[in-house]
């Protein structure tokens, strides 16, 4: 058996979902088939399962985002990642780079994301609004102290966001590519007039 030319769909869904909990996947290929080595740890297999959305494959929803800017518009810029779950950024990255993004990092874990908030070079960034059972209120203030627009990436309404950036803009799993392409339209496109979002003070 000799190993294939071009990576495929199958195994890179599983590196990727295994990073996601902390873990590493190695596959190898051989005369007598395929093997694969898979280190996880314990406590993350244990707390949370692996959590594949189904739902990228339904009709997503109609949203109040209009995608009006052409292609071209988006070449070349480069786009922060923040998403745990494996099938989510695989269809995240795949649209950016059809609408000629670049992507400037992406990452499933907390520590690699509060580097990559505090130091990527990017013009905006998506960011999961849970990362892997953690909150994100760091990475938030991170982006905004940088004056880096965001959006997050979430299931649920705005009572999951971090305390301070419930008025943030919001992009609703499942999204389609209209939706994800207009948010980054709006993101990318602000007038000079728009105020960069700042988290709120906490009330005494």
């Amino acid at each position: 058996m000799t190993a294939p030319k071009q990576r495929g769909f199958g195994s890179t869904l599983i590196e990727r979902t295994i990073q996601a909990q902390g873990g590493k996947a190695s596959m190898r290929y051989a005369s007598e088939g395929l093997s694969a080595r898979i280190r996880l740890p314990l406590a993350a297999a244990s707390s949370r399962a692996f959590e594949i959305s189904a739902a990228l494959g339904a009709k997503a929803p109609q949203s109040p985002l209009q995608h009006s800017a052409k292609k071209q518009d988006l070449k070349g810029k480069r786009i922060l990642v923040i998403e745990d779950e494996a099938l989510v950024l695989m269809d995240l990255e795949a649209t950016l780079t059809d609408a000629g993004c670049e992507l400037a990092g992406t990452a499933g874990m907390l520590d690699e994301a509060k580097q990559l908030c505090s130091s990527a070079s990017c013009d905006a960034a998506l960011l999961d609004a849970n990362l892997a059972g953690h909150p994100v209120d760091d990475l938030a203030l991170a982006l905004g102290q940088r004056n880096i627009p965001f959006a997050f990436v979430t299931g649920y309404g705005p009572e999951s966001l971090p305390n301070g950036f419930r008025d943030a803009m919001m992009l609703k799993k499942p999204f389609s590519q209209k939706d994800l392409l207009g948010l980054l339209d709006i993101l990318l496109h602000q007038s000079s007039g728009v105020v960069p979002l700042r988290r709120k003070p906490a009330a005494p």
